[in-house]
């Protein structure tokens, strides 16, 4: 029990790294790990909405829109096929392919 509860604080604390550095693909794949698994930590509480596809990612591209940040995929992808190269960056701005 108390090496469960160790691992929840180090996980919900990998995940707030991630969120610090913007890197949502990585915290993506921290949130639905968790999601999928056993233990109860913070991380889908806290940054489920970010990487919630429902309503086409529209939190994290709220919150993508700020700064640069490392992108989740298909939410690059998506904007890429629907507005076509010019607005590849609409995510943030920022992809570089």
């Amino acid at each position: 029990m108390a090496a469960e509860i160790g691992l929840e604080f180090r996980i919900d604390s990998l995940a707030q790294v991630f969120y610090n550095i913007r890197n949502y693909y990585s915290l993506t794949a921290v949130v639905q790990g968790i999601q999928a698994s056993s233990l109860q930590t913070k991380c889908p509480t806290k940054y489920g909405k970010l990487v919630d596809p429902t309503g086409g990612y529209q939190a994290y591209r709220k919150n993508t829109a700020e700064s640069p940040s490392l992108h989740l995929l298909l939410p690059a992808l998506s904007a890429l096929a629907h507005n076509g190269l010019s607005s590849a960056g609409g995510v943030s701005g920022d992809i570089v392919l």
